[in-house]
């Protein structure tokens, strides 16, 4: 579970650059699958540490906080969020 929660933390913040720097949703999501299974293969290469499991436990951890009406994310970043979320959606349930 601590390296889900670390692999998490590398997730929110791969996403954030990619948001940050305006790479679009279709353009970046396949990079950061393929960076998370990395990741995850290098943080447990037993496999316990799944993409699928990573990408569930950003969602709840961090992608809340972000959308929440009060927050002080711009309209924007919370789109672009959004739509990460959306593709590694899409992306991870097709390689599960």
């Amino acid at each position: 579970m601590a390296a889900d929660l670390q692999l998490a933390y590398f997730l929110q913040a791969l996403i954030t650059a990619a948001v940050a720097t305006g790479t679009e949703a279709r353009q970046g999501a396949a990079s950061v699958v393929e960076i998370l299974g990395i990741a995850a293969d290098l943080a447990d290469a037993t496999g316990g540490s799944s993409p699928e499991d990573v990408f569930r436990t950003w969602r709840v951890a961090h992608l809340p906080g972000i959308l929440r009406p009060e927050s002080d994310a711009p309209e924007s970043g919370r789109a672009g969020f959004r739509a990460y979320d959306e593709m590694l959606e899409d992306l991870l349930r097709t390689t599960a």
